[in-house]
């Protein structure tokens, strides 16, 4: 049984798309589907669009935010309690 949330649009920033990592993977993950408009906007990470997001099994031990791999099209970053894998 899955528990559904519902948040009006006055209750949403629009204007604020940049990730915060400072809390889990899932909470991120939720985060950027939620802001995942292409016509209007996307969440952003460093000013870059970010299309999905890929919560990875490996445990985040560096600081939540740091950057772990990056490349063209993906960065991969530690959040409080895993790793994500952010798409662009």
């Amino acid at each position: 049984h899955l528990m559904a949330s519902y948040y009006s649009r006055s209750s949403i920033d629009f204007k604020r798309c940049e990730v915060n990592f400072w809390q889990t993977a899932a909470q991120v993950q939720r985060f950027i589907r939620a802001y995942y408009f292409p016509e209007y906007q996307t969440a952003t990470f460093k000013g870059r669009n970010i299309i999905s997001a890929c919560i990875l099994e490996s445990r985040s031990y560096a600081r939540p935010g740091s950057l772990l791999f990056s490349s063209d099209d993906s960065v991969i970053l530690a959040t409080i309690d895993n790793d994500i894998r952010l798409n662009f």
